[in-house]
């Protein structure tokens, strides 16, 4: 079994598998190592096109400014591609410099997130339980306002440019197989694990809306 498997964090742990590194283009120095929590580790693999055969990512990766500009949404952080060159490499460690709001925001998403998976990393399709932290965040990039179901769909297709069967149609329905996924993600709001019953977020028919204990979340993860 993989060393990514085995890790058992100390207390007030958080356990990291890859980050996100910039060099300076002109100096090659490192200027930038931004850590990506373990419950988003196999989402990050999958937005850098991490390919199959390297199951968990153990080599260099250059981001292209797609997967760049969707990192520096999700992790809340500035890119500056023209003098910044970015990669996602693994850096397998278990960082204790988090303070608590942080840990206990990072422990919060993990529940709602599916434990990282690589045997099916074979598959680049997105996940329902990995949409989470990104509905989150369109949802708060609304300035707390209330976001159409639709409008949502159409921003996490922005943010990950669906392919392969997220992209293709279910059969004799009119919707793709990543905007039933958003739909289920809504659906299933009464289930314990769903962001929505949790508090996150609030719902009224087709619509959205980040609450503030959502907000103050988010606050604390990106801190």
């Amino acid at each position: 079994m993989n060393a990514l498997l085995k890790i058992r964090p100390p207390a007030r742990a958080v356990s990291i598998a890859h980050s996100v590194l910039a060099y300076d283009r002109a100096s090659e120095e490192l200027v930038l190592e931004l850590p990506i929590p373990f419950f988003l580790d196999t989402l990050a693999l999958k937005i850098a096109d991490v390919p199959p055969e390297d199951e968990y990512g153990a080599h260099s990766y250059p981001l292209a400014t797609k997967a760049l500009k969707t990192f520096g949404f999700l992790l809340g952080f500035d890119i500056k591609p023209s003098h910044r060159a970015y990669f996602l490499e693994s850096t397998l460690r278990s960082m204790t410099g988090f303070g608590q709001r942080k840990l206990e925001a990072v422990e919060l998403l993990t529940q709602l997130t599916p434990r990282p998976r690589y045997a099916r990393m074979s598959n680049a399709d997105i996940s329902e339980r990995e949409l989470v932290l990104p509905t989150l965040r369109l949802l708060d990039n609304g300035d707390g306002g209330w976001l159409t179901a639709s409008d949502l769909n159409e921003g996490l297709k922005e943010l990950f440019g669906p392919s392969g069967q997220d992209a293709g149609m279910i059969e004799n329905r009119d919707v793709s197989y990543f905007s039933q996924k958003v739909r289920n993600m809504i659906s299933h709001r009464d289930h314990p694990s769903s962001f929505l019953k949790r508090g996150l977020a609030h719902y009224e028919p087709h619509r959205l809306r980040i609450s503030g204990y959502g907000h103050a979340i988010l606050n604390d993860l990106l801190s």
